[in-house]
């Protein structure tokens, strides 16, 4: 996998095309970064932390990154601990 900077989107216009692709990118790649919009909601941290479960069961490596803080309730969410807040993106990212 070629590492960038550039944002990357899908290039297929159907849902199930799209989906797909999104998930041969997950297959192809070996350090991925999870992220949200900002301000952070329930779905958008638990859809992340399931992300990063689900790739790390693959045995890949992904982080789940935020750029805010979220609400002190949603830190009961399993692995919220493990979510970094952070305005600037890792010092290691990207690698191959």
């Amino acid at each position: 996998m070629t590492t960038t900077t550039q944002q990357r989107t899908t290039t297929s216009q159907s849902p199930d095309a799209a989906a797909a692709e999104v998930a041969q990118r997950i297959r192809d790649g070996h350090f991925l970064l999870i992220t949200s919009h900002r301000n952070p909601d329930g779905d958008a941290l638990g859809s992340g932390i399931a992300l990063q479960g689900l790739i790390r069961k693959m045995g890949k490596e992904a982080r789940v990154i935020v750029r805010d803080g979220f609400a002190k309730p949603l830190h009961n969410i399993p692995g919220a601990n493990e979510v970094t807040v952070s305005d600037l993106l890792p010092h290691d990212y990207p690698r191959a």
